[in-house]
């Protein structure tokens, strides 16, 4: 009688055992160090996480693309990247999906240069330093094409991000195609530093934030990718409120370690939204052309990437007065 009750009662168990498992199990986001990643921020030192029912902690990387290599590497379910940080690493068959996009920005990304370039023409026969294959060269690409001038015309240096603002002070370089938080860095090192222009001016490119999930997360934790969708658009809705403008700022400058005089204007230079526009996809494809044009992808269908790394249905299946859509 015994056994059998035992037996009755072991399934019941075991799935208990399961439900408490996955409720115990952190989950992990990955940030960079800029304020495109605060609704992840947000999310956990607001308590908006813990609200939902996640456990849910951020570890910082040296940049997006890097948050995003630990999501692939399985350190980490859940980062912030930009729209050319993601394309790669799934056209290389990363197990990563996009469920929204998270950020947009026309003021983060753009040319910054030391004194006598302020246009275009300026940079003819200057050397230009720019960090390949990321969203600074598919900005700058747009821009040499905006204003008629071709990359031969240039002496163009590729660096990794950080590197920048030591080779302007030293006078390697005269312009850089970066972004924050390398320009508010520069102007404390640089004599004469300036933003010549942000990539918005002239319609010439908005930069996209995605937000990426593990395939393993979805697959494996379905309810926990719900709270999680929750507790960033809590953190979204937050950070949009006016009223916490300056509390966003300070976030930012505590977490990141930004200057307290340029946190508000980093900060002000972001749109959040946790949406899924029509205008994403078509953005995305773009995008991916640029890659695949440029060797970085060997993809023969770039609407067929682009198409099975977006999974839209996955946020619509959260209530739409939660979050933005």
């Amino acid at each position: 009688m015994l056994r059998r009750n035992l037996i009755a009662v072991l399934p019941l168990l075991i799935v208990a055992a399961a439900v408490r498992s996955e409720a115990a199990e952190p989950v992990k986001f990955a940030t960079g160090v800029d304020a495109v990643f605060l609704p992840l921020v947000i999310a956990v030192d607001k308590g908006y996480a813990k609200q939902r029912g996640v456990d849910a902690a951020y570890k910082q990387f040296a940049s997006g693309a890097m948050a995003l290599e630990a999501v692939v590497a399985g350190d980490a379910d859940v980062a912030m990247s930009s729209e050319i940080s993601t394309l790669g690493p799934r056209a290389k068959g990363a197990k990563i999906k996009t469920v929204a996009r998270g950020a947009y920005s026309k003021d983060l990304i753009g040319l910054a240069a030391i004194s006598g370039i302020n246009g275009a023409q300026d940079l003819v026969g200057k050397s230009v330093a720019y960090p390949k294959g990321t969203a600074g060269e598919y900005y700058m690409d747009q821009y040499f094409q905006h204003y008629g001038i071709s990359r031969d015309a240039l002496k163009l240096v590729n660096v990794a991000t950080p590197e920048m603002v030591p080779l302007l002070a030293r006078g390697d370089v005269q312009a850089i195609f970066a972004w924050e938080p390398w320009f508010s860095r520069a102007r404390s090192v640089v004599k004469d530093f300036k933003v010549v222009e942000m990539s918005g001016q002239n319609g010439i490119y908005t930069m996209q934030f995605l937000t990426n999930f593990s395939e393993k997360f979805l697959r494996e934790r379905p309810e926990d990718v719900k709270k999680t969708l929750l507790a960033i658009g809590d953190a979204t809705r937050w950070l949009n409120d006016p009223n916490n403008a300056a509390e966003a700022a300070a976030v930012l400058s505590r977490v990141f370690k930004v200057p307290e005089a340029d946190a508000p204007r980093q900060f002000e230079q972001l749109k959040y939204r946790l949406e899924s526009p029509e205008v994403l996809k078509a953005d995305l494809v773009r995008a991916g052309g640029w890659l695949k044009d440029k060797g970085l992808i060997q993809s023969a269908d770039v609407a067929g990437l682009v198409d099975g790394m977006l999974v839209p249905d996955v946020l619509r299946s959260v209530p739409a007065a939660v979050v933005n859509q």
